[in-house]
């Protein structure tokens, strides 16, 4: 049942029901917004002069390098004379290659530098030469007896 209307007001009057009794204080609420406003603007100059400090261009220890390449490449007038791209034609069988000269360099006597007397032998050798401790001190290398 609705509640009765006092004579002369035009709403019903409800006890429970509250309203603010003052308005928000617009002067805060500008003031605030100066503030958040001068605080964005100061903390982006200050991350821009932070930035500008480490990017700037460092002045080099020792002499000028010399710039490389200032005249731009260009092509030849015939491009018949640009080497074709090599492509892979057959996997396998390049992998095959590949595996063939590494099982050669690891299994098989060879020269790395005539000039200064430098060889290269089977890693099977090798590895029975420096498994015993004296040839390995021999080599400059310290080998732990079996069984420690």
């Amino acid at each position: 049942m609705p509640e009765p209307i006092e004579p002369g007001a035009t709403e019903p009057i409800n006890p429970h029901v509250r309203f603010e009794r003052k308005d928000a204080n617009v002067r805060s609420i500008v003031l605030f917004g100066f503030v958040l406003v001068g605080m964005t603007v100061l903390t982006h100059l200050v991350v821009m002069a932070s930035l500008a400090g480490i990017t700037g261009t460092p002045t080099p220890a020792g002499p000028a390098a010399v710039p490389v390449g200032q005249e731009r490449l260009r092509l030849p007038k015939n491009l018949k004379q640009v080497p074709a791209p090599r492509l892979q034609i057959n996997q396998e069988h390049d992998l095959a290659e590949l595996l063939r000269r590494d099982a050669d360099l690891l299994n098989h006597y060879g020269w790395v530098d005539p000039k200064t007397d430098v060889v290269r032998i089977p890693i099977e050798r090798a590895m029975q030469l420096l498994s015993d401790p004296k040839s390995a001190a021999a080599h400059g290398l310290h080998v732990r007896p079996e069984g420690k």
